[in-house]
């Protein structure tokens, strides 16, 4: 019980929970008590070489499912949280030291911006397209999905555009690669193959999004932008 209440201490101490006068208590005991000292020496290994504040709250937890309650001794607990701290640490390094990569759902959020409207929403009659492309300038997306899923007949392939690109503004990457994939006009050809290459980022698919950036010719629309993510995931 008495290592138990050191660990308690151990903890509240490296927290900043404890009061000035605890504080002092603490730091006598650790100059004073050369056991209490190793056991926080032990305690400072196998917690504090794990900075991912995540990582310690996993380890509080592992133990708290696999040892808590049995009887053991403070430096029987330390052995086995260092163990996983040791296996955390290695695996940590592999993700330090492995290429710098940007994962596919962050070279989505950062590259895609929805197309603006360069249809023509001004008439002398509101109809249902008309509605629908008013929505995706205002940024309604949610709404532009409810208009066109409410259509009976197909919409040409200019709404349409706007369609899948409000797909993929609110997460709905299968129906955006659905809609956009139907596409036949030459009209957005370029930006089409744009967006369904973010599509295929935000499936985490890096290889179709790849053979869909390398389609992007020089003179295309966003063609800069195409290499940029191709230097990343390459």
């Amino acid at each position: 019980m008495k290592a138990e209440n050191n660990i308690a201490q151990i903890e509240s101490y490296l927290q900043g929970k404890l009061s000035e006068e605890e504080q002092i208590i603490f730091e006598n005991k650790l100059d004073s008590d050369h056991s209490f000292k190793e056991q926080f020496n032990d305690y400072v290994t196998a917690i504090e070489s794990v900075t991912d504040q995540g990582l310690r709250e996993d380890l509080d937890r592992i133990y708290n499912e696999k040892v808590a309650g049995r009887q053991v001794r403070f430096t029987d607990k330390w052995k086995y949280l260092t163990g996983i701290a040791a296996t955390i640490l290695i695996v940590s390094v592999f993700y330090v030291f492995r290429p710098d990569t940007t994962s596919t759902d962050q070279l989505f959020r950062k590259y895609f911006s929805p197309y603006p409207n360069l249809s023509s929403t001004r008439s002398n009659e509101q109809n249902d397209y008309t509605l629908l492309l008013e929505h995706y300038s205002s940024g309604r997306y949610s709404d532009v999905i409810s208009q066109f899923e409410n259509i009976d007949k197909r919409p040409e392939d200019h709404v349409l555009f706007y369609v899948g690109i409000s797909y993929l503004a609110v997460d709905h990457s299968d129906r955006a690669l659905e809609v956009l994939s139907a596409l036949t006009s030459d009209k957005f050809k370029q930006q089409t193959t744009w967006y369904l290459a973010l599509v295929h980022l935000q499936k985490g698919d890096s290889e179709l999004a790849e053979q869909k950036l390398t389609q992007i010719e020089p003179d295309d629309f966003n063609y800069g932008l195409a290499r940029e993510i191709l230097d990343s995931i390459e």
